[in-house]
């Protein structure tokens, strides 16, 4: 049992330790993050992160090389419902 409380998105109250993929955008670039801890709502899946976490996850954005390079496919949505009606 952890000591979450209650989620701030569904108000859940039961909550998970797992690994996620964490994406985020930094200086104009974005980064994919694997096998990164978090306890995840088990209602919403909304998911948190320990102050830890989020340093490590900086301090390998400003020092250290990413593990490999993949590309990413991109879509756009504007316009999507015009385009499906």
């Amino acid at each position: 049992m952890n000591d979450m409380g209650r989620c701030h998105t569904c108000g859940g109250t039961h909550f998970e330790e797992k690994t996620v993929l964490r994406f985020l955008q930094y200086e104009g670039h974005h980064h994919l993050f694997r096998n990164v801890p978090a306890t995840v709502c088990t209602q919403c899946g909304q998911e948190y992160f320990a102050a830890k976490t989020h340093n490590d996850i900086m301090m390998l954005l400003r020092d250290h090389a990413p593990t490999h390079v993949e590309p990413i496919d991109v879509y756009d949505l504007t316009g999507l419902e015009e385009k499906s009606t």
